[in-house]
């Protein structure tokens, strides 16, 4: 069953707002914004034992 793509999200909870129109992000006082990359380096097994029997 196709269905008509629009723009935005396909869900009622918060309104959808292209990047390109907000306004810049600025907090009170005129404080800088700082950005913080973190990594997530975890290990999971492909193909987890058989620990259940």
């Amino acid at each position: 069953m196709p269905h008509d793509r629009t723009y935005g999200y396909d869900m009622p909870y918060y309104d959808w707002s292209p990047i390109s129109t907000r306004p810049p992000l600025q907090w009170p006082h005129q404080e800088r914004v700082a950005l913080s990359i973190l990594l997530s380096i975890d290990h999971y097994q492909w193909k987890p034992t058989n620990t259940f029997n």
